[in-house]
């Protein structure tokens, strides 16, 4: 069944979430530029107001994930969250390192088909111009999200990017940005800052033992889904 309290917002071309809490909620993740309004228009039909979202949270610094995070917020005036590497891109309105891996790697073909259809997504991704934004909140370890009334947590999962964090919900769900991408048929990996951080990081969130993982491109999956995933590309069971 599905979680009632996280509400998945389809941007198109990438996903971003609402967690909802006691006294307010979590959004992860805020889209590419231009996105604040289908956002907040979109949190609307779940009767969210802008001052009911307490805390930003970035999974990781591309475009793609806080392209609008300086309109937002200073819209909700809510505090954002990130690891301490992500923090200091954001904070240069840079982007990190984006590194094919996995099937992108191993097909060249691939990389230029997906790059070519992207068009101006991609640029945005590779090329981006972000507003900088201050970092409130910078972690380096595993974050209780109990103070914004979510049960809860964030675990830096390295791998996609050496910043990429996931996000762990008591009710079964896990929200893992970028660190798998629905590419063809299934979830996939395909860019990875370090291929073996990204395994260690898959591994974690496997071993927590959720039952829906939520990709931001791409659909719900199970735990039975992304561990045939691990499986295939790191070769060991979990």
């Amino acid at each position: 069944m599905d979680n009632p309290d996280l509400i998945p917002i389809n941007l198109g071309f990438v996903n971003v979430y609402y967690l909802r809490g006691a006294g307010g909620g979590v959004l992860v993740d805020t889209g590419t530029p231009g996105s604040q309004n289908r956002i907040l228009e979109a949190l609307n039909q779940h009767n969210v107001e802008p001052n009911d979202i307490r805390c930003i949270v970035i999974t990781h610094a591309h475009a793609d994930h806080y392209g609008s995070l300086a309109a937002l917020r200073e819209v909700t005036g809510a505090p954002v969250l990130a690891s301490r590497r992500a923090a200091e891109f954001i904070r240069l309105g840079r982007s990190e390192p984006v590194v094919p891996s996995g099937c992108l790697l191993r097909s060249g073909f691939a990389v230029m088909n997906v790059l070519g259809r992207l068009s101006k997504r991609a640029k945005a991704m590779f090329d981006p111009e972000l507003s900088p934004v201050d970092v409130d909140i910078v972690i380096d370890d595993v974050y209780d999200l109990a103070r914004f009334g979510i049960a809860g947590k964030l675990l830096p999962t390295p791998g996609h990017t050496y910043g990429s964090l996931s996000v762990v919900l008591d009710a079964g769900d896990a929200i893992i940005g970028d660190s798998l991408m629905a590419l063809g048929r299934g979830a996939r990996v395909a860019l990875a800052e370090s291929q073996l951080a990204l395994g260690e990081s898959l591994a974690r969130i496997l071993a927590l033992s959720p039952e829906r993982i939520y990709l931001s491109h791409g659909k719900v999956y199970t735990r039975e889904d992304i561990r045939r995933v691990y499986e295939r590309n790191f070769g060991r069971s979990r």
